[in-house]
């Protein structure tokens, strides 16, 4: 059912008071329980919050340490990825829980819990990030494949956040709104996508959406190469 209600199955099935979610293809570095364990239980207030974050291979975070609110996510204050260790009691209490996306989408969590508790984050390492998995959600071809799935995952985020996007963050507002538009192209649906770019077109548009709105007329092959060329230049 993807990632998102594996990772609710094992936070439910868990025993123990803090459950570590590691990706299939990550490790833990030597030592990274005992690192995680002194860092949380050090911490005057971790009893009321449900999640914290540690450095992962490719996290950057100026500051050793913070509690990372929503601001922080959308204004790049912290990059990369972060490894999630949950207070299974606490965090299921407050009633979170990963999206119910096949897609992954749980962003929306993160930004949920920053929103309303905070997250307290240290930058320090404490897994191995590697790129060995069978199947990764950001692969152009799964993108493709799975577009439908991506568009609904864009529309969601744009659902429970846009109004905080549009007013506060413009350009992250915009790239979900151009991030569906191109989704729903892949998906075969013209009408949801034009609906998009003509919004943003309301705004100036600019040379991309332009670009977009021509290439919504283009048959779904050209679409798809398109992507994958775009992809491919943006690593």
């Amino acid at each position: 059912m993807g990632p998102g209600p594996a990772r609710n199955r094992g936070i439910a099935t868990a025993s123990g008071r803090y459950v570590v979610l590691l990706d299939d293809d990550d490790e833990l570095a030597p030592g990274a329980l005992h690192t995680i364990a002194g860092a949380i239980l050090s911490f005057p207030d971790h009893a009321q919050y449900p999640v914290f974050q540690f450095g992962h291979g490719n996290a950057v975070l100026a500051d050793p340490f913070r509690v990372i609110r929503l601001d922080d996510y959308l204004s790049g204050v912290l990059k990369g990825d972060f490894l999630p260790v949950v207070d299974r009691e606490r965090f299921q209490a407050m009633g979170f829980a990963y999206p119910d996306v096949r897609v992954g989408a749980e962003h929306l969590l993160w930004w949920e819990i920053a929103d309303k508790v905070g997250i307290p984050t240290w930058a320090e390492k404490v897994c191995v990030l590697h790129a060995d998995a069978p199947i990764r959600l950001t692969d152009p071809r799964n993108q493709i494949a799975r577009a439908k799935e991506y568009a609904e995952m864009q529309e969601l985020t744009l659902d429970r956040f846009g109004e905080v996007l549009a007013a506060r963050f413009p350009a992250e507002y915009r790239t979900r709104r151009l991030g569906a538009a191109t989704y729903w192209m892949l998906a075969g649906d013209r009408r949801r996508a034009r609906e998009h770019l003509a919004d943003l077109s309301k705004d100036g548009g600019g040379a991309l959406v332009l670009a977009l709105r021509a290439l919504s007329y283009a048959p779904r092959p050209v679409v798809r190469w398109a992507f994958r060329m775009y992809r491919r230049s943006t690593g």
